[in-house]
This record gives C-alpha cells, sequence and structure tokens, in this order.
C-alpha cells in the first residue's frame, strides 16, 4: 500500500488576503480654502519668526548684561599715542562706569603730555590690557549674533535688534 505523506501541522496552508476596502475621497478644496490656509500658514510662519528672532535678541541682551556686569576694569591701561609711545593710565582714578576709557591730557598731569593732536590715542596691545581685548572681542560677537539675526520685514524686531545694537556698540565705544 502506497502511502502519501500527511501535510505537516505546523505548515499553514496559504490564505488568500482580503482585497483593501476602497479609500474615501477626499474632496479637492474650493479655491477659497485653499488661499485661506496658504494665509494661515503665512502668518503662521511670521508670526513664529518673529516670535524665535525675539527670543534670540532678548537671550543677546542678557548674555550682554551678563558680560557687562562681570567685567572689571584693570587698574592700569595702556595706549599708544601719536609718536608710537605707550602711556599707561592708572584707570583708579578717572574711570567711573560710564565714563570713557579715552583719557584727556589733563589726566597725565603737566609733566606729561599726549600731545596737542587732536587724535584719540588707541589701546596698546599690552599685557595691561588683555581683558579690556578680550572684552572687546566679546562685544563684537554679540554683535556679530545680532547681525545674524533677520527681522523678516517686521518693523518689531528691527528696532529691538537696533536698540540692543545701540547699547552693545556703546559699551565697545566706552572701552575702546
Amino acid at each position: 500500500p502506497s502511502h502519501s505523506p500527511s501535510p505537516s501541522p505546523g505548515l499553514a496552508q496559504p490564505k488568500s488576503s482580503p482585497s483593501p476596502s476602497p479609500q474615501p475621497k477626499i474632496p479637492t478644496p474650493a479655491p477659497e480654502q485653499t488661499e485661506a490656509a496658504i494665509k494661515i500658514q503665512s502668518a503662521y510662519r511670521q508670526y513664529a519668526h518673529r516670535r524665535s528672532a525675539l527670543s534670540q535678541i532678548d537671550q543677546i541682551r542678557q548674555q550682554f548684561q551678563t558680560l557687562k556686569s562681570s567685567f572689571r576694569m584693570p587698574a592700569k591701561v595702556d595706549f599708544t599715542i601719536e609718536d608710537g609711545k605707550v602711556v599707561t593710565v592708572d584707570t583708579t582714578k578717572i574711570s567711573t562706569p560710564n565714563t570713557p576709557l579715552h583719557p584727556d591730557p589733563t589726566t597725565f598731569g603737566a609733566d606729561r603730555s599726549i600731545g596737542s593732536s587732536s587724535s584719540q590715542p588707541k589701546l596698546a596691545f599690552t599685557p595691561n590690557n588683555v581683558p579690556l581685548h578680550a572684552y572687546d572681542e566679546e562685544l563684537n560677537r554679540l554683535l556679530g549674533k545680532l547681525d545674524a539675526i533677520e527681522s523678516g520685514g517686521d518693523g518689531g524686531v528691527r528696532e529691538k535688534r537696533k536698540g540692543c545694537v545701540r547699547d552693545v556698540e556703546s559699551e565697545a565705544v566706552r572701552i575702546e
């Protein structure tokens, strides 16, 4: 007697998969709906950009305030005068928080003069001035960050950025 093997219980016979049910048709939006959606998306993008830009300006202003409040003027600052000489100024006697560092000729007393030229002395690149140059560099980095913030045509962003730039530049001029 010939015997045919019976199918193994572990092998399942292939089942036919049910045909997918038809997807409901999505109605095409009316032109007015499309136009309204575009306006809403545009308004939201402007809002999100404005919010992001204002937040970035606030963060940079906070960084500026922290930097400014932590800066300590060196006790001695060196200036290069017209003939290339370096003159050291004791800032503890002339500097207040809102006073520019540029000395006037009377700062040096009767026996020392920075010359009769009307040009301002420049900060020298000396060890005494390392903290000033580092501070100035940080202020310039903040200005670079502010410059990178796009207003997207928003007047409020533009004005807030300008105000922050003015404050940072004013501090940079004070210490230069």
